[in-house]
């Protein structure tokens, strides 16, 4: 069997099968909570974290989130883009200065 290098699309569409739908579910649920007049959502990185945490208690999933972290399941920009949406993951790198309190949080707006 020939491999080949993957194409975007197919990276994307298979990250997508990758993550679990409660994933999906705690992001769309505080999307549609956050939605402002103008379109667009700033979700807390803990918070999406608290929110499949519980759906997956509610489901009787054993997961904690430095496994959600791991795993990258909250790398959802790109699938997010593909369906409309423009996302950007604000966080600081390791280099920045940002004050302690400073909390990694999604934008979400439409394209």
């Amino acid at each position: 069997m020939e491999v080949k290098p993957i194409t975007p699309t197919e990276a994307i569409n298979a990250r997508k099968d990758a993550i679990p739908p409660y994933v999906f579910q705690a992001f769309n649920e505080l999307i549609v909570e956050k939605l402002s007049p103008s379109n667009a959502a700033n979700i807390f990185q803990h918070e999406v974290l608290q929110r499949i945490l519980k759906l997956c208690d509610d489901k009787n999933i054993a997961i904690n989130a430095n496994m959600i972290l791991d795993r990258g399941w909250l790398n959802i920009e790109k699938i997010y883009h593909a369906e409309g949406w423009k996302v950007l993951y604000e966080a600081p790198s390791f280099d920045d200065n940002f004050k302690p309190h400073f909390k990694p949080y999604f934008h979400f707006s439409k394209k």
